[in-house]
């Protein structure tokens, strides 16, 4: 009997000798015990659906005949089978036992352990923020953190990286079929400047935008705190200090007038936190959240592209007209023994990178350190406002239970005034009775 599998569906095809309820029988199962007993029992019962047929045993005729001609019998009930009953006469050869084994006792150990791992399935839980508290003044680790790491650090691998870039742009290349110039097509310094400039600052943003978050998630790094936060528009909407509420707060702001447009962007105290001035307006996580955040993050980092442009691209062309040698058509040539461009690319790569490195790390550390304090204001705001309603509450009850307490005391005054009389009627028609008998 052969078993013909599907490795994509982790199926199995039976032949048609098998009755098709043999996996059926054998899936409701609990356990491994229980779904191979099951399979078992199919089995027999499609072995039995076949036994009326003739059989042909080659390997062990029956005693008394001659091996030459094959011997048709009949195959026995197992003892455990419900026919053994009808037919206790049938000897039962233990032979004739079926051990669970195939497709059956396979597709039991595959309803077993698929069951068995969907229990084993543990909830995804959600990272805890152990953001630490901001600093009152600038610590070493943080100046560390800031010349060190994001200064220095980034001088020296930006350095590196754009003077290998430049050794091959410039260096491996036929300078007489592809001349170095400085404003001239194809390889123009000055478009190289510009190019390095714009597209260093962007990658520096986001760069420094993830790893700065990620240490402040964990608490490597503390929050700077000591700076005021600046009232400029402008200047608050850069730092993502403000930002406009929902469209459903639509109504609430025609009222508020101005004031109701601008609110502080915290950090979430929680988790799950849906209060209104943690709430955004799309769905976190959604590709509209995250289309409108990086657009939002590279439109930053463009413009400090361009602060990094009008500083950086009119002293580069100045030194490098210094050090070029004036052509006859007025542009600046670098022949093929001239190290100046590989050089030029270094010194640029790597100002550039002391230069905006550290403002960008500083940025988002006094950032947090600005949304940690508008979330304990925002913290305390709710305190302030729980503590009232308890205690407008707690008068409330006070009243409340003093007027309950007053209406069942006169409740109980007229209760005695009526029993009085009541008891002294008793009493005085008692008096009359004994006097009768008297």
């Amino acid at each position: 009997m052969k078993w013909h599998r599907n490795p994509f569906f982790h199926t199995a095809v039976m032949p048609p000798s098998v009755a098709p309820s043999a996996l059926a029988s054998a899936r409701p199962s609990a356990d491994l015990d229980t779904a191979t007993a099951a399979a078992f029992r199919a089995s027999l019962v499609a072995r039995n659906a076949t036994s009326a047929r003739p059989s042909t045993d080659l390997l062990h005729p029956p005693a008394g005949q001659a091996s030459g001609r094959p011997s048709i019998t009949i195959a026995p009930a197992p003892a455990g089978h419900p026919d053994h009953a009808d037919h206790p006469d049938n000897p039962v050869d233990p032979s004739q036992h079926l051990a669970p084994h195939g497709i059956l006792a396979e597709a039991a150990n595959r309803v077993v352990h698929g069951r068995r791992h969907v229990g084993r399935r543990k909830t995804r839980k959600v990272p805890k923020l152990t953001i630490c508290e901001p600093s009152d003044h600038l610590t070493p680790y943080q100046a560390f953190y800031i010349f060190g790491i994001d200064g220095l650090g980034a001088f020296v691998l930006s350095g590196g990286i754009n003077f290998a870039i430049g050794y091959a742009m410039y260096k491996t290349i036929n300078v007489e079929k592809h001349p170095i110039r400085l404003f001239q097509f194809p390889n123009t310094l000055a478009g190289d400047a510009t190019v390095t400039i714009f597209i260093q600052c962007v990658l520096t943003w986001f760069i420094e935008l993830v790893l700065v978050n990620r240490d402040l998630r964990s608490g490597h790094i503390q929050p700077i705190g000591f700076l005021h936060e600046p009232s400029n528009a402008l200047v608050r909407w850069f730092l993502l200090l403000d930002r406009r509420p929902p469209a459903n707060d639509a109504e609430a702001n025609k009222s508020n007038g101005d004031d109701g447009l601008r609110r502080p962007l915290s950090a979430p105290h929680d988790e799950n936190c849906r209060c209104e001035q943690h709430s955004e307006q799309y769905e976190i996580g959604s590709w509209k959240h995250w289309a409108v955040f990086l657009v939002s993050q590279l439109i930053r980092a463009l413009l400090a592209g361009v602060l990094m442009w009008m500083v950086l691209w009119p002293v580069s062309i100045g030194i490098l007209t210094a050090v070029g040698d004036k052509g006859a058509d007025g542009d600046w040539w670098f022949g093929p023994s001239s190290w100046a461009p590989p050089v030029f690319k270094l010194i640029l790569g790597g100002v550039l990178a002391l230069l905006t490195t550290p403002p960008f790390a500083a940025f988002w550390l006094v950032r947090c350190g600005w949304a940690v304090q508008a979330n304990e204001r925002h913290l305390n705001a709710l305190a302030d406002a729980a503590a009232v309603e308890a205690a407008a509450a707690a008068a409330a009850a006070k009243v409340s239970g003093g007027v309950v307490g007053s209406m069942t005391g006169s409740a109980a005054v007229p209760t005695v005034d009526v029993q009085a009389p009541a008891d002294t009627t008793a009493e005085s028609s008692e008096e009359r009775e004994g006097t009768g008998h008297e």
